[in-house]
């Protein structure tokens, strides 16, 4: 982070914004042959430093309540008339970038700070992206800047607060630890997101991530222009590759008056705020050297226990989107959905509708990177690593013994196992009744109960299990027998896991729990749009390939409707709905001597050409809409069940009644 104009004030950064100086103006001048020109173009100066002035205030984000749900650009406020009074903020402006690569598509900013997040509004994806978004981020509930003298103790201490804990803010996110809520890091964590042609619709793509230091403004002198060079994510990290250069403005929202200021000097001095920021980062950085050392014997120590024990997918360092290795229980943190997610299933249905990609480099090979919940959940996609650091960050928000499990799975019960990570919950005397909880769809295999239907083939398909983690503990498998479903999980026993000292874990720097975002999206009308767009595409696909004309019976396309309800809440709570009701209704509605046919599945997004290809591809929907049968009458249903941050199960069934030969 290269600061410059460090408190220069809001004035100088919108003479930079006006691309004018002192000097340009004198050149101005001496050009002019008139003196009116000379007071005109003065003017037109002062006019667009008074424009540029009030875009500073002019846009800014959601306040208190709506920026919890995730933010946009609205214009029509000021900056004091947002601010709420006697609270402090942090104004980040983002003025612009530079030396991003063009192409189609479009650029947005994320942002998150402690209980809030933020987004901008898409731009064109330029080399020049034309960024204007403004973020009015809370630091405090408990004081604000003042000029008055009567409170000059108290903004002290405020300022003080925040320097040392970096947040003055109680969170409702996360159970919080004394321990972790001093390694929580408190910069400004800003993603940039790339889409495709399509919009929103397209992948996004994450571009960059940084974090952003911010409180050097803590003494009260005036604001910020930083530049920010963001460098490339993961692999790429390490060779510093630029993807793009951000222009941003920082201000403490309500300020101190130069008045006040030029009588009592900075309230914290910037010495004090130097070396605040200093013995901090030789504080983390210790504690890491001393991990570090730690780690080495005490793998030294596991691999003499048994030498085979070399080969074990044991998960100690991990790769994060920086291109730098932290310790895997870092990684994981308690996290609360708040209202949005009513039950732990609820959690894990949630996880496995994000969709999975396979992290590859370029020339082959796959890139382990393990992102930060909010890189995830803003990218919207992830490996199997994210989706299971989420699920048990959640369910550890639930109060529950929740740990990673690192080891192998198979793709079929005898299939060649592969690396592979899911989640684990204890409960019971020593751990006894363990459940496996598959973080990529969501299916759980309890493996003190495997009478189930489907519980035997999902048991089958781990493998072994190398380690097991969560935000307090990191555990090695010493078992001869390491296959999941044979271990002992009674992680308390030595002979048979091998434990780190918990209070090396304990300060370890890490990242601070994230807000989920509620949807915003209209269940019935998105439904309703998919639906209409199935049916045109079926009513085409029946005419131009098989020559046949369509009729639909809009009543059995209603009846469907019950069926995809109690299909999504078996996903959610395991238990399996008798749908009598569907049933009756089915039989009263179909002729005498006609049969019914019907194919329900699930998409995890809203494209209706990519539904119709997925449907195309399955020998049922094939045979029900490519159907010649007497009196032929066809049904289609779309149902939207929507979760936090615009995650979607889209339920479509197509059916058909007719006199089937």
């Amino acid at each position: 982070e290269a600061a410059s104009g460090e408190g220069g004030g809001v004035l100088n950064a919108a003479e930079a914004s006006a691309g004018h100086s002192d000097a340009d103006e004198q050149e101005l001048a001496a050009r002019s042959s008139a003196p009116g020109e000379v007071r005109l173009d003065a003017l037109r100066e002062r006019r667009i430093i008074d424009e540029v002035i009030r875009s500073l205030e002019a846009h800014t984000d959601l306040s208190e309540k709506q920026a919890a749900r995730g933010a946009t650009n609205l214009p029509g406020a000021t900056v004091s008339e947002r601010a709420e009074p006697g609270k402090q903020y942090l104004l980040v402006k983002i003025l612009g970038g530079n030396q991003f690569e063009a192409g189609d598509g479009e650029y947005e900013i994320r942002l998150h700070y402690g209980s809030q997040r933020f987004s901008s509004c898409p731009v064109p994806r330029e080399e020049e992206p034309a960024f204007d978004a403004t973020f009015l981020v809370r630091l405090s509930s408990r004081f604000a800047l003042d000029s008055r003298a009567a409170h000059f103790e108290r903004q002290v201490m405020g300022l003080r607060r925040l320097l040392a804990n970096g947040t003055d803010e109680a969170s409702t996110i996360g159970s919080q630890s004394a321990e972790l809520d001093a390694a929580t890091r408190t910069a400004l964590h800003i993603v940039v997101l790339r889409t495709g042609p399509d919009g929103r619709e397209s992948p996004r793509e994450l571009v960059a991530s940084h974090l952003l230091e911010w409180r050097r403004l803590l003494t009260g002198a005036g604001g910020a222009l930083v530049s920010i060079e963001l460098s490339g994510l993961g692999p790429t990290g390490k060779i510093r590759v630029p993807v793009g250069v951000l222009q941003v403005r920082l201000d403490l929202v309500p300020g101190l008056s130069e008045a006040a200021l030029s009588k009592d000097g900075p309230l914290v001095p910037q010495k004090e705020v130097d070396e605040t920021l200093r013995a901090e980062a030789r504080h983390f950085g210790g504690s890491h050297r001393r991990f570090c050392s730690y780690a080495k014997v005490w793998w030294q120590e596991f691999v003499e226990a048994n030498p085979a024990f070399r080969h074990r997918l044991v998960k100690i360092f991990a790769e994060d989107e920086w291109g730098e290795h932290q310790p895997a229980p870092t990684f994981v943190r308690p996290m609360r959905g708040g209202r949005l997610l009513d039950t732990p299933r609820h959690a894990a249905r949630f996880v496995s509708l994000l969709p999975y990609v396979r992290e590859e480099q370029v020339g082959g090979g796959r890139v382990e990177v393990w992102h930060s919940p909010h890189s995830f959940l803003a990218r919207g996609q992830g490996d199997c690593e994210d989706h299971a650091l989420l699920l048990c960050s959640l369910l550890l928000g639930y109060g529950l013994d929740a740990f990673v499990c690192v080891g192998t799975a198979r793709d079929q019960p005898n299939g060649q196992e592969r690396d592979h990570v899911w989640v684990m919950t204890r409960a019971g005397k020593h751990g006894r009744h363990c459940v496996f909880w598959e973080s990529l769809t969501g299916q759980r295999v309890d493996l003190e109960n495997l009478d189930g239907p489907d519980s035997p083939r999902l048991a089958a398909i781990y493998g072994r299990v190398g380690c097991v983690f969560n935000h307090q503990g990191f555990y090695a498998n010493k078992q001869l027998d390491d296959r999941a479903i044979r271990c002992s999980f009674n992680l308390e026993d030595d002979l048979k896991w091998k434990a780190m000292d918990e209070r090396l874990l304990a300060p370890m720097r890490r990242l601070p729990a994230l807000p989920l975002v509620a949807p915003n999206l209209s269940e019935p009308d998105v439904a309703e749009a998919v639906e209409i767009a199935l049916r045109g595409l079926m009513t085409d696909e029946r005419s131009e390939q098989y020559d046949l004309s369509t009729q639909w019976d809009h009543d059995l396309s209603y009846y469907l409707g019950s069926a995809l309800a109690a299909y999504e809440a078996e996903r959610c709570s395991g238990i399996l709905f008798s749908n009598e009701e569907f049933q009756e209704a089915i039989k009263r509605h179909i002729p005498r001597g006609h049969s019914f046919k019907g194919y329900p599945t699930v998409f995890n997004h809203r494209d209706p050409t990519k539904m119709f290809h997925a449907l195309r591809q399955s020998q049922i929907a094939r045979d029900i809409i490519g159907a010649r049968a007497d009196h032929a009458h066809f049904a289609l249903r779309v149902r939207v069940f929507a979760y936090p941050e615009n995650v979607c199960a889209v339920w479509c069934m197509v059916a058909a009644r007719a006199r089937f030969s």
